[in-house]
């Protein structure tokens, strides 16, 4: 269980580490607050499928075939009106002396404390901070990297060692309350910003102008299994997320794993569900969708924007018209490509349905078209209409309609078998006009998570020249 401490500091804030005692100055009213870890645990390459999340000691080791990591995970305190982050500090407690230091590393938040194991560990890519020498028994302070952080977000951290031996911390069970890890954040007041005056955004920079190359290529799986998932395929070419939210008053919906996705470095593809469609095209959630449009363009990384994926079977095509203009107009920003995902196999037969989810005001405004699409069949007996087969029918009718240079994407994609697959990567990666593309790898009526040669399929794909790194 966390426990948190907030200290409002009027000139002084007191930080215990190696050296003792440290005074530094903070300015009037700012706080200082301390959080424990709520979990954490060790994992270990030598026991592999073993779960040390019990252990009243945290163990890393950097030495070859005894490697041994650790993970934890925080609430970053939120920040009072008026305030921002100014400092954070993760704070161990290490129990053996090292000339050398641990590494922190920003990780995913899709595992818990009863089932980390050095096989289902989450991923990790952003450094946060390092630490000097190690003292047993005094607290270590390793100065966090703030402007990677928000207040209010779940910070998961790896700790990672280049020590010859096993170093060791008291951990979240540790039967003393002060020797348990500690996020120590420090807030300043906000300076009020000069005005400088708005730059005239340009159309064309997000996303990129065809023919798109290199692509994009991702993927789809659930919160709790993407770490999983993750290392069954390789993190390595994986630049993009699928994440699906409902609106909110808030606009946060996701969004902390909006922030995860791109620290991994990683575009997210994020398709958005309202309470009422027809009262979103009618304007009543109109505060909601310029929230949500703040909350992205905070974010300072490009994503993508969709209303409701798949309309087909779900509400009248005027309505999606009505409420995709709505959602366009109040969410489209440089840093925002807003475009639909609409249900590919209407393209096979039924071209005037698919048409139907559009018009012309839409094409001209939606910054890409893409579509869900799956090969037919079971796994037993698969059918002959395969996932590619999508990309040139929505290529063709895009030129049919006038647009034959709107980047495509492919918003889930998925085979019963590795040719289906395959296929499906070489219709993304040699179509000039197609952006992204993401395999859907998990468990979906007749469709299953990417396993074996399917697998295989997938990372000969992302791993392509022709695909972004």
């Amino acid at each position: 269980m966390s426990h948190t401490i907030t200290r409002t500091a009027s000139a002084l804030v007191f930080v215990t580490g190696l050296a003792g005692v440290a005074i530094a100055s903070s300015p009037a009213g700012a706080t200082t607050t301390d959080t424990t870890a709520t979990v954490d645990s060790s994992v270990s390459s030598a026991q592999p499928g073993t779960n040390f999340g019990s252990s009243s000691t945290l163990t890393v080791d950097g030495r070859t075939n005894r490697t041994q990591q650790a993970f934890l995970k925080f609430t970053v305190p939120d920040v009072a009106a008026g305030e921002t982050l100014d400092s954070v500090t993760l704070r161990l407690r290490p129990t053996v002396d090292s000339s050398t230091g641990v590494t922190v590393v920003r990780a995913g938040n899709g595992w818990t404390e009863g089932n980390v194991t050095w096989s289902s560990r989450p991923s990790t890519t952003v450094r946060l901070g390092t630490s000097g020498a190690l003292a047993a028994g005094t607290v270590e302070s390793i100065a966090l990297d703030a402007s990677k952080l928000t207040p209010g977000e779940v910070l998961s951290v790896r700790i990672e060692t280049s020590a010859r031996k096993a170093l060791t911390f008291s951990s979240s069970e540790a039967r003393t309350a002060s020797s348990r890890p500690e996020l120590r954040v420090s807030t300043a007041s906000r300076p009020t910003p000069t005005p400088t005056p708005t730059p005239t955004p340009n159309p064309t920079s997000f996303p990129p102008a065809t023919p798109v190359m290199p692509k994009v290529i991702g993927m789809s799986a659930p919160t709790n299994l993407w770490a999983q998932r993750i290392q069954e395929v390789g993190a390595q070419g994986v630049t993009a997320r699928r994440i699906f939210a409902d609106l909110s008053a808030s606009g946060s919906s996701q969004l902390p794993l909006i922030r995860e996705t791109i620290a991994d470095g990683m575009m997210p593809v994020i398709s958005y569900k309202v309470p009422d469609p027809a009262a979103l095209a009618n304007g009543s959630y109109d505060t909601w969708l310029s929230t949500l449009r703040s909350q992205l363009t905070g974010l300072g990384a490009p994503v993508t924007a969709t209303f409701w994926h798949e309309p087909n079977g779900d509400m009248d095509p005027a309505v999606f018209r009505a409420a995709s203009l709505k959602f366009f107009n109040l969410v489209d920003a440089p840093s925002i490509a807003v475009g639909p995902i609409l249900n590919g196999w209407l393209l096979d037969r039924r071209v005037s349905d698919f048409a139907a989810f559009t018009d012309a005001t839409l094409l001209n405004k939606w910054e890409f078209v893409a579509v869900d699409s799956y090969q037919n069949g079971t796994a037993a007996a698969p059918g002959d209409l395969l996932p590619a087969r999508a990309v040139p029918l929505l290529a063709s009718w895009m030129d049919s309609v006038g647009h034959p240079n709107k980047p495509l994407g492919l918003g889930e994609y998925n085979g019963h078998t590795a040719q289906a697959v395959a296929e499906a990567g070489e219709s993304i990666l040699s179509t000039p006009e197609l952006w992204f593309g993401l395999a859907w790898n998990s468990t979906a009526g007749a469709y299953s998570p990417l396993v074996g040669d399917r697998i295989t399929a997938f990372q000969r794909t992302k791993a392509d020249p022709r695909a972004r790194r």
